[in-house]
C-alpha cells in the first residue's frame, strides 16, 4: 500500500493486514485497548489467496483514542492444534486479573475449514506487555455445534447473571445464531438456536436472511436488546435488530436497520467502554468484495458511542468529535458560517449544524461531496422533507432525518471518510485514494450551516 493510502489517525496495523476488531475495553487508568484479527506476515486481509496468511490477534492501546501504540501478537496459531491454520474472530471478557479471549480456531482439512470455539488467557495484555496468549482451551469442537456449514465468531456477554455465548453461522435455510451458557467461562451448555432466518424472515429482506451471519453482538438498553449481525454477502452490510432477549427464549426482533448506511464497514464490535457506555469499532473495507484490492491492509473506524432512541432507532456519534481529533493531531480548527468549499487531499475534520430558513422546500438543500471526478461520495440533505440521499459508486440509499436541524460530523483521513448525520453512520474507503480528492459543502438559498472545520495542508475558503 502506498503512503498516500495509510491514514493518519485510524487504527492500522504497523505491518501486515488488519481486519475484524475482537475486543474493546478501558483499563483502570482509562487507557483504551483494542485487540484485532491480524495477518502479520502478509498484506492482505483475505482468508486465502495471494498475500494471505494464518490469522493472529494483534493488540493496540491509546490514551486519546486517536494515536495508537501497538504491541505484538497476543494470540498466534499453534501448529497442529485446532487453531493451527488461524486464530479467527471472537471477543473478550475482562476481569480484575486477566483478559479472557474467545475465538474461532480454524484448521484446514481436506477442502474445508474446520471451525472450533477456543479460548486463551491474555494476562499480559492488561499490563501492556503483549505476548502470546497462554492457557488455550478447546471449548466447542468443530462438528459438535449442531449447526450448518459455518460456525464462527463467538461473542460473550453477561445476561440474567449468566455468561451467554452467541456464535454466528448458517444452515441450508439461512443465517443462524447458536447460544451457550456457562458459570465459569470453561464449561459451556448448549441452549440451542438463539436467532435464525425463520424468525427474521418477516423483517429482513431475503438476501439478508438467507446469508451467513457473522460477528454477532448483543447489547442491552434497559428492557430492549439489540442484536448486531454482519451479513456475509456481496454488499456485506451490518444490520441491527431491536427486540428482546433471554436465555430461555433466545432473541425476538420487532424492528431493524443498517448500522452503516454506506456499507463501508464490517465486523462491528461493541462493548461497554468505561464511562462512555456502549461503544463500537468496525473494520473499514471497500463497498464490495469484487472491488477489494488484494493489497488493502485494512483499517479500523473511529470509536463511536451508541444509543437507542425512544423510537427504538439505533444511533451513533463519535466518542472523540472531529474538533477533539483536530486538537489531538495538532490541527487548527476554525469556525465558519454559511457556504464553505476547500481542497483537502489528506485530512479534513468537519462538524456543522444544518438548518433551514423559510424558503421554498426546493431551495432548502445542503449538498456534501467528497471524492474525485471518477469516484465520489455524494450526500444531499433536504431538511424540509427530512430526507437524505447518499450515493457512492456502487450504492445509493435514502435515509430519514428526524428534525429540521441536524448535526453533521465528518472525518476525512485518506483513504477513509466517516460521516455521522442525525445519528446515521456512513463509512467509505476510497479505492484508490487520489491526491486531488476534494471535500465541499454547497448550500442552496434557504439552507444554512455553521460549525468548525480543520483542514490540512490547505486552509478553506468561504465564510470563516
Amino acid at each position: 500500500m502506498t503512503q498516500a493510502r495509510i491514514p493518519g489517525f485510524h487504527l492500522t496495523a504497523p505491518a501486515g493486514a488488519i481486519n475484524d476488531p475482537n475486543g474493546l475495553w478501558a483499563d483502570a487508568t482509562g487507557r483504551v485497548h483494542v485487540v484485532y484479527q491480524h495477518n502479520p506476515a502478509g498484506g492482505s486481509c483475505l482468508s486465502s489467496g495471494t498475500g494471505s496468511g494464518p490469522k493472529h490477534w494483534g493488540h493496540a492501546w491509546s490514551d486519546d483514542m486517536v494515536t495508537w501504540t501497538h504491541g505484538g501478537s497476543v494470540i498466534a496459531p499453534t501448529p497442529g492444534w485446532h487453531d493451527g491454520d488461524g486464530a479467527w474472530s471472537g471477543s473478550v471478557v475482562v476481569d480484575d486479573k486477566r483478559v479472557h479471549a474467545f475465538y474461532t480456531g480454524v484448521k484446514f482439512q481436506g477442502n474445508r475449514w474446520l471451525e472450533s470455539v477456543c479460548s486463551a488467557s491474555l494476562d499480559d495484555a492488561v499490563a501492556l506487555d503483549s505476548s502470546i496468549g497462554n492457557a488455550k482451551r478447546l471449548l466447542i469442537p468443530a462438528g459438535n455445534a449442531g449447526v450448518g456449514n459455518q460456525f464462527r465468531d463467538p461473542y460473550v456477554i453477561d445476561i440474567d447473571g449468566n455468561a451467554l455465548m452467541i456464535v454466528g453461522g448458517d444452515t441450508a435455510d439461512g443465517g443462524r445464531i447458536m447460544a451457550y451458557r456457562s458459570s465459569d467461562l470453561v464449561r459451556w451448555e448448549c441452549l440451542g438456536v438463539f436467532f435464525d432466518a425463520s424468525r427474521a424472515s418477516s423483517l429482513l429482506p431475503p438476501e439478508l436472511a438467507d446469508a451467513t451471519w457473522e460477528c454477532p453482538k448483543l447489547l442491552r438498553f434497559g428492557d430492549a436488546a439489540v442484536l448486531i449481525l454482519s451479513i456475509d454477502g456481496e454488499l456485506r452490510p451490518v444490520v441491527y435488530l431491536v427486540g428482546s432477549a433471554s436465555l430461555e427464549t433466545g432473541f425476538r426482533a420487532d424492528s431493524w436497520g443498517y448500522v452503516d448506511s454506506a456499507f463501508g464497514s464490517y465486523a462491528t464490535h461493541v462493548a461497554q467502554l468505561g464511562d462512555y457506555g456502549p461503544c463500537s469499532i468496525s473494520w473499514v473495507r471497500g463497498p464490495s468484495l469484487s472491488r477489494r484490492r488484494s493489497d488493502d491492509r485494512g483499517h479500523l473506524t473511529m470509536l463511536r458511542r451508541l444509543e437507542l432512541n425512544a423510537d427504538r432507532r439505533f444511533t451513533a456519534r463519535f466518542v472523540r468529535s472531529p474538533h477533539e481529533v483536530a486538537q489531538a493531531v495538532g490541527m487548527q480548527s476554525r469556525r465558519f458560517c454559511g457556504e464553505v468549499s476547500f481542497s483537502g487531499p489528506r485530512t479534513a475534520l468537519f462538524e456543522a449544524t444544518l438548518k433551514t430558513d423559510h424558503a421554498p422546500s426546493d431551495m432548502r438543500l445542503a449538498h456534501f461531496r467528497i471524492g474525485t471526478a471518477d469516484e465520489r461520495l455524494d450526500l444531499q440533505v433536504d431538511l424540509a422533507l427530512k430526507h437524505v440521499n447518499l450515493r457512492t459508486p456502487n450504492h445509493e440509499t435514502s435515509l430519514e432525518v428526524h428534525a429540521s436541524e441536524v448535526d453533521l460530523d465528518v472525518v476525512w483521513d485518506a483513504p477513509i471518510v466517516e460521516i455521522i448525520i442525525d445519528g446515521h453512520s456512513l463509512t467509505y474507503n476510497f479505492m484508490p485514494s487520489d491526491d486531488d480528492v476534494t471535500l465541499s459543502l454547497k448550500l442552496s438559498h434557504g439552507a444554512h450551516a455553521a460549525g468548525t472545520i480543520a483542514v490540512e495542508p490547505e486552509q478553506p475558503s468561504g465564510s470563516l
